[in-house]
């Protein structure tokens, strides 16, 4: 239980405590004037401890329009951490009493709390807030409550990988092993996809403004990067590290096999797009031809080489054109018979 030891400078009354288990909580209104001065938000990826998913800006502004109306309730509570340094507030007797240093950081509602910063203040004055208030708990803990309390909301999928990520609650291994994969992709120099991976939503816009259709999502990705770390997968015997590893240098020699393809400025080529990805990260395993050279004579990068450059020798096309009507299986199979003609040709 935390113990006020700073001079007091303020008090939250008609605070409710109750127990679940050992976690204490809290429940309280709280004056909109009073919420503006002790909020306050970190976002997921604007600060480490953040919480809140990116914000929408059009989805504050309707908000700020309906908080204005009288006519409309929020019965909706805000959840708050209470925050600070330590002995900066303490509970008593049906009132929180704090100190310098102590603030709300807002786990859920960072959008109700924008909104209140920005109507009328004679609304704003009468106007009176329901918090759920935490303490006490585990970064983790508190995410994972965020995580619960949002299931039925729309929030970015990129934002849901983030924090199943931060809080481990993946379904299967294959899941955590593409994230992972998915994440080194985006960042790591090697990687011929750096930059072009939406992992943070925050930066969505100036990435599809700086790559167009070649612009992936990471959460578009996950389910055929999850194909290659399944139990049946070409690369499943070998250890955690070197399956990422293998992705990573997989795609790498696919750009510099169709380099011309790759570095497509104009949209004609879909070999670097959400499809021509699909494709590429399915051709392993569905590919056949591929799948039995690939068990036969290795994993390494010379042969990838070979097997690669037979593709190229046997002219697949990769534009739009060819393949506007194939779905990433028909692709597949495409680039499988390509493989099989280059290599007979040798």
């Amino acid at each position: 239980m935390s113990k006020l030891n700073v001079p007091c400078i303020g008090t939250i009354s008609n605070v409710f405590q109750f127990n679940q288990g050992v976690v204490i909580l809290y429940a309280f209104p709280l004056s909109g004037e009073t919420l503006l001065k002790l909020g306050r938000v970190n976002r997921l990826y604007e600060k480490q401890g953040g919480i809140q998913r990116p914000f929408d800006e059009k989805h504050a502004a309707q908000m700020a329009v309906d908080m204005n109306n009288p006519e409309v309730i929020w019965a909706q509570s805000l959840l708050v951490y209470l925050a600070g340094p330590d002995g900066c507030w303490e509970y008593k007797d049906g009132e929180i009493s704090y100190g310098e240093g102590f603030y709300l950081d807002l786990d859920d509602g960072q959008h109700r709390f924008s909104s209140a910063g920005v109507i009328d203040k004679s609304r704003l004055a009468e106007m009176e807030f329901l918090v759920s208030a935490t303490q006490g708990l585990t970064f983790q803990q508190r995410v994972e409550i965020f995580e619960d309390q949002n299931k039925a909301k729309k929030i970015g999928n990129n934002s849901k990988l983030e924090s199943k990520d931060m809080t481990g609650r993946w379904r299967t291994s294959a899941q955590r092993l593409a994230y992972m994969t998915i994440c080194r992709l985006a960042e790591d120099d090697s990687s011929p996809l750096k930059g072009r991976i939406i992992i943070d939503d925050s930066k969505k816009k100036r990435i599809k403004e700086t790559y167009g259709d070649y612009a992936l999502a990471a959460s578009s990705l996950m389910g055929p990067m999850g194909s290659l770390f399944s139990r049946k997968s070409i690369i499943a015997k070998l250890t955690e590290e070197d399956q990422i590893d293998f992705v990573v240098r997989y795609l790498s020699i696919v750009a510099q096999t169709w380099s011309k393809e790759w570095n497509d400025k104009d949209g004609d080529s879909i070999i670097a797009d959400k499809k021509g990805i699909s494709a590429l990260l399915h051709l392993p395993n569905l590919g056949s031809g591929v799948g039995t050279r690939l068990k036969t004579d290795g994993l390494d990068n010379a042969n990838l080489k070979l097997i690669l450059g037979d593709g190229y020798r046997a002219r697949f096309k990769w534009n739009l054109g060819d393949n506007a009507q194939r779905d990433y299986k028909q692709i597949v199979s495409a680039l499988d018979s390509a493989i099989a003609r280059g290599y007979k040709k040798k």
